[in-house]
């Protein structure tokens, strides 16, 4: 069996002030590789482009702890986040200087030691960017043309296109989505899972939130099977799924990763809480 990478976090939620939305849309290439979307961003202090996933897994950004030594970042205060199957160590840090797409990064972050999720990844992960970028922003991933796009309105879907209603869970974004004809339950909006659809057999979703951290880095075996998924009108067939027997998260369903997401062009309204979904 493949290794498999899911990124995901769920962190204190921070809100962003709403920057540069005066400005005329701006846009930055991405690299669509080994189903993650990376993009490289200039950070003060560092004399390279920095390597960093877009995670909207991740509800407070997140830099590797080299990266933050490298940037002379000074690590703050000690905290235990809670992976899927597993915890380890992070590091508060501040000031950290960088921009995407003219508008800034958060600049307080956890650093954490991404050894593990680089070796699975095949290249050096130097930090993620979570869904504290997209709060209080129009974000469009458009991976048919790999741009990441800051806009100033949200646009009215295509022909075909639709919407989905964004639900704050566990401080992260999630979308409702029903499997192999059931109810539709919440899932994590997730660009930082590699796979198609990562599912909970045995959950009872509710409006539970929590505030423990939690970064999941994971390359251990699911059982799989084959589900039916349904993404507002869309239907997918035959969708390779990974079983959970057991929550991932409180509340949660399970974790929408990019080979479902990479078939639309997604526009994420962080204003107005809701996504569009184009078809590619």
């Amino acid at each position: 069996m493949r290794a498999k990478l899911a990124l995901l976090a769920v962190f204190f939620c921070q809100a962003l002030a709403s920057a540069s939305h005066a400005q005329p849309p701006s846009s930055v290439p991405f690299q669509f590789r080994s189903g993650l979307v990376w993009i490289e961003i200039s950070a003060t202090g560092s004399a390279r482009p920095l390597h960093f996933l877009v995670d909207s897994g991740a509800s407070q950004s997140v830099i590797d702890l080299g990266a933050a030594r490298r940037c002379g970042l000074r690590l703050g205060g000690a905290e235990v986040v809670q992976g899927v199957d597993c915890e380890t160590e992070a590091r508060h840090v501040r000031d950290f200087r960088a921009e995407v797409a003219g508008s800034p990064l958060p600049a307080s972050l956890l650093a954490i030691d991404l050894s593990t999720a680089s070796r699975a990844a095949e290249q050096h992960i130097d930090g993620l960017i979570g869904a504290d970028f997209f709060r209080g922003r129009i974000v469009q991933i458009d991976f048919a043309a790999r741009r990441l796009r800051l806009l100033e309105s949200r646009p009215s879907p295509a022909a075909g296109g639709f919407t989905l209603p964004i639900r704050n869970i566990n401080q992260a974004i999630c979308l409702p989505i029903a499997v192999n004809g059931g109810r539709a339950q919440w899932v994590r909006l997730d660009t930082g899972c590699d796979e198609a659809l990562q599912w909970v057999t045995a959950a009872s979703p509710s409006n539970v939130s929590t505030r423990t951290v939690s970064i999941g880095l994971s390359d251990s075996s699911l059982s799989y099977t084959t589900t039916k998924v349904k993404i507002g009108e869309q239907l997918f067939n035959g969708v390779r799924t990974g079983v959970h027997r057991r929550e991932i998260f409180p509340g949660e369903s399970g974790l929408l990763g990019n080979g479902l997401l990479s078939r639309f062009r997604l526009t994420i309204d962080g204003l107005g809480h809701e996504v569009v979904f184009e078809r590619l």
